[in-house]
């Protein structure tokens, strides 16, 4: 009688994962007008991972921007209220929020809310922590909008600290995606700390764009540069990414003049080798 074979080890499968981030500028403008390019725009991407921050929301009006686009593009989303105030959206005066949302392809059904270090003349910050599986453990994904104050770059860094710190008390050792609106270029202190930083060194993911320099603010002066982010803080447990891709997208406006935004969206799409989870 013949042994029985030892079956074959399961054959690994190139697997990729796309990410967004955009700010997506409240209620401001002509919002739905916005929310339909914003759509549009995505959706010729199909990313499996969006990080949006001014999410607006306005409950009377039935309006939400992470819960329009989420449906839109057939994602999950995740969208905790808050900095709540009342704003102004297509000349109407109405109690809203405006706060970080995640959108996923797969559920994310292990989130939490991070308080930051802020300013009274800024109002409350936080970062946006969720665990993405993927073929070779998980993935911790944070967005997060820093203070936009001027002159603020020790609060900014104080923010980025707590996320760090935060970071350190996660189980194991993942690879972390962090990204969103940081309001500090690639050459500004808060980025050079955070990749530099000896246990969490960071890589810049849109470092490889053709032009890394560009500025992601329509209203600010080209030389205020990139101030929204993607970086990677690989992890000992994985897992394990090369960029394959990395532009500027969102940054046209419509046929009639409008833009998306008044940022400009950061897309990068990511490989790495196994099987997708079932």
């Amino acid at each position: 009688m013949n042994p029985t074979a030892a079956p074959p080890p399961p054959a690994q499968a190139d697997w990729a994962l796309s990410v967004v981030t955009l700010n997506t500028w409240k209620g401001e403008g002509p919002y739905r007008r916005r929310l339909d390019l914003m759509a549009d725009g995505l959706a010729a991407l199909a990313p499996d991972v969006v990080l949006l921050q001014e999410a607006f929301a306005a409950p009377s009006l039935g309006l939400s921007t992470a819960e329009a686009l989420a449906e839109r593009l057939g994602l999950f989303a995740i969208a905790p209220a808050a900095r709540a105030k009342t704003r102004q959206v297509e000349g109407r005066s109405v109690s809203s929020t405006s706060g970080l949302a995640l959108l996923s392809r797969r559920p994310l059904d292990r989130y939490e809310v991070l308080e930051l270090p802020k300013d009274a003349a800024d109002g409350d910050r936080q970062a946006l922590v969720a665990r993405l599986a993927t073929p070779h453990g998980d993935l911790v994904v944070v967005n997060t909008h820093l203070s936009h104050l001027e002159q603020a770059d020790g609060l900014r860094l104080a923010q980025l600290q707590a996320i760090l710190s935060h970071l350190d008390t996660q189980p194991g050792r993942p690879s972390v995606l962090l990204g969103g609106d940081m309001n500090c270029p690639p050459d500004g202190a808060c980025l050079h700390w955070l990749i530099d930083h000896p246990g969490h060194p960071a890589i810049d993911l849109m470092a490889g764009a053709a032009d890394p320099e560009f500025a992601t603010h329509r209203d600010l002066p080209p030389e205020s540069g990139r101030i929204d982010h993607l970086l990677l803080l690989p992890g000992a447990d994985g897992p394990h990414l090369e960029v394959t891709e990395c532009r500027p997208v969102l940054n046209t406006p419509g046929a009639d003049g409008t833009w998306p935004s008044d940022h400009i969206g950061l897309l990068v799409r990511l490989a790495g080798k196994g099987a997708l989870p079932p």
